[in-house]
């Protein structure tokens, strides 16, 4: 049948009466465009446990005198053709049928909503694939809140991973230049100690000429920047979430060999950082790290944090921070290494996008 051919419903079979109505339930003259609805004989007694769905749809007969005598407002628009045929002309509501199934997209769109996970939604028929289509713009709270979970999850999958990272059975040659778990991303090999030392530098460097005197670090690892700092600052404190860090330097000052200074570590997570009653600091350092955070928010959070504890004064020094508009180059680079086999542009972007997430 094509688009532009009419839609025929024929004529009222024996003891069915057929009204086309007005918005005012009046009766519409023949061609012009009405609701349809049904009286007589075969009509049923209503929805099945649905009084309220029953009332609505099945009303009071206003052209049959017979008591109890009620019609059914169908919600299909038609009219009537000169020859007496009955054209259906589609629907009043958003009642659709699919397959063969007749199907209330209003309902839908109330479900996803009452659902508390979506503020808007609106559900859609594509007749080109014979589906419904839902679109929806999500809870944002909910979303933030499901973001919440899902960090937990991956600070703790980061904890397992550098903890094992920092564990070892020997100590490094070098306890206060320990670049053991910095590895090229590319060769998976050592960054060389010559790259370290002039990375090392480059943030000593930035942070010194700040002249810091009470230093917050968040994510200290083995101490790399810790000993450049060391009696050089009036006091350092240093956290980071993995246990055997935090016990590599503790061991290390535990020797004697020099002084330190003042000194504080602490293992815990970059938005569980806390500080003593009266404790000052002027001067927190992030370097390397917050690529790692598992989210914005998450990120949001922290510096938030990071600045009430400064309490008015003072600086927070973000260093190394990859530039995430290089991120897709950066994995697609990876990904050609990881090629085996010919693979299509599809299916190596798709794999791509999978190292993003």
């Amino acid at each position: 049948m094509s688009i532009h051919e009419k839609v025929l419903i024929g004529k009222p079979i024996a003891n069915t009466s057929i009204y086309i109505l007005g918005k005012q339930l009046e009766l519409v003259p023949v061609g012009v465009i009405g609701e349809i609805c049904i009286g007589g004989a075969g009509l049923s007694r209503g929805y099945l446990n649905r009084p309220d769905l029953t009332n609505q749809k099945f009303i009071p007969n206003p052209f049959n005198n017979f008591p109890g005598a009620v019609i059914y407002k169908s919600g299909d628009l038609g009219r009537w053709l000169p020859d007496g045929s009955l054209e259906c002309l589609g629907r009043i509501d958003d009642q659709v049928k699919i397959r063969g199934y007749r199907i209330e997209l209003g309902e839908i769109e109330s479900v996803l909503i009452n659902s508390g996970l979506v503020n808007q939604a609106v559900v859609l028929v594509d007749k080109n694939l014979d589906k419904i289509v839902g679109y929806y713009t999500p809870n944002w709270s909910i979303v933030k809140a499901k973001e919440m979970e899902l960090l937990e999850i991956q600070i703790e999958r980061w904890k397992v991973l550098y903890e094992s990272a920092y564990t070892k059975s020997e100590l490094p040659i070098n306890e206060e230049f320990d670049i053991n778990i910095w590895k090229d991303s590319f060769t998976g090999n050592l960054i060389s100690e010559a790259q370290m030392q002039e990375w090392l530098e480059d943030i000593v460097n930035v942070i010194l000429s700040e002249k810091p005197d009470n230093v917050l670090e968040i994510g200290c690892g083995t101490g790399l920047i810790y000993y450049q700092l060391a009696g050089r600052i009036s006091k350092y404190t240093g956290t980071d979430f993995s246990p055997a860090s935090i016990n590599q330097i503790t061991q290390r000052i535990k020797k004697g060999l020099k002084d330190y200074g003042p000194t504080t570590l602490k293992v815990c997570t970059a938005h569980e950082i806390s500080l003593e009653a009266g404790e000052q600091i002027d001067t927190i350092i992030m370097n390397s790290v917050i690529q790692y955070f598992p989210c914005e928010q998450y990120m949001d959070n922290v510096i938030d944090r990071c600045i009430s504890l400064l309490d008015g004064s003072g600086r927070i020094i973000i260093g190394d921070v990859r530039d995430n508009r290089l991120l897709e180059i950066f994995k697609v680079r990876l990904q050609l290494q990881k090629i085996a086999h010919p693979v299509s542009i599809r299916e190596f972007m798709w794999a791509v996008e999978q190292e993003i997430l």
